[in-house]
C-alpha cells in the first residue's frame, strides 16, 4: 500500500511467476508486472484480484495471470499498469532504478 497523500492511497500487486536460471546457473525470480490501483477496500478486493488472476477462460482467450480482466476494471476506481523495462537492461540495479522512475509517474498521475 502507497500512501500518495493524505487522501489517496494506491494499492501495489505484482505477481512473481517462475524462477528462471541464468546463464551462470543462478536462479532469478521472473516477475509478471505490476498493478497499482485504487479501490474501496484494502483487503478483499486484493484478495479477490488475486483469485482471479489465478483461473484461466480459455472461452475468452485468457490464460491464468492475464491482467486484462473485466473484474478488475469493474473493481477498482483506477488502475496502471507497469510492465517490464525492456531487455536492455540486464543488471537488478538498472532494473530497480526502471520501476522506481517509471512507477513513481504512475503514481504520481494517480
Amino acid at each position: 500500500m502507497i500512501a500518495r497523500d493524505l487522501k489517496t492511497s494506491i494499492q501495489v500487486l505484482e505477481i512473481e511467476l517462475t524462477n528462471k536460471t541464468k546463464k551462470d546457473g543462478t536462479e532469478e525470480s521472473e516477475s509478471l508486472s505490476t498493478l497499482f490501483f485504487q479501490a474501496g477496500d484494502t483487503k478483499s478486493t486484493y484478495l479477490n484480484i488475486l483469485d482471479e488472476l489465478m483461473t484461466s477462460y480459455k472461452g475468452e482467450g485468457l490464460n491464468a495471470m492475464s491482467w486484462k480482466r473485466s473484474y478488475i476494471a469493474e473493481n477498482t476506481s483506477v488502475r496502471e499498469y507497469l510492465g517490464h523495462p525492456g531487455n536492455k537492461i540486464k543488471s537488478e540495479q538498472g532494473a530497480l532504478g526502471s520501476w522506481i522512475e517509471r512507477a513513481t509517474q504512475k503514481v504520481i498521475g494517480m
